[in-house]
């Protein structure tokens, strides 16, 4: 992506800098410093996004453990942990309307 942005900013800089033999613009330089400086920045923050996901990730794997597979085929047979880590096995609540969300981010 580095280089991408540079190719991005390099083109247009050719295109400022065609002036002969004369010194380009001050105006001009900067301009194309801070466009460069922006496409860096939008790649630095992309890089920390997936930084961020992967610790997040390898955080909820130490405190939850890992996924185990669901071989239940009716809701009431599942068995999940509360707040507290206590487990809570869905049949607790038969005969109650329920609202199930996913509330894992991707």
């Amino acid at each position: 992506m580095l280089i991408r942005a540079v190719r991005h900013v390099s083109s247009e800089k050719e295109e400022t800098v065609r002036c002969g033999n004369r010194t380009p613009p001050v105006e001009a330089i900067m301009n194309i410093i801070s466009r460069l400086v922006h496409q860096l920045l939008i790649i630095l923050f992309e890089m920390l996004k997936s930084i961020g996901k992967t610790i997040q990730d390898g955080a909820t794997k130490a405190i939850f453990g890992k996924e185990a597979a669901v071989t239940k085929t009716h809701f009431y047979e599942l068995i999940d942990k509360d707040m507290k880590r206590v487990e809570v096995p869905m049949s607790n609540f038969k005969r109650h309307v329920l609202l199930v969300t996913n509330v894992a981010s991707q």
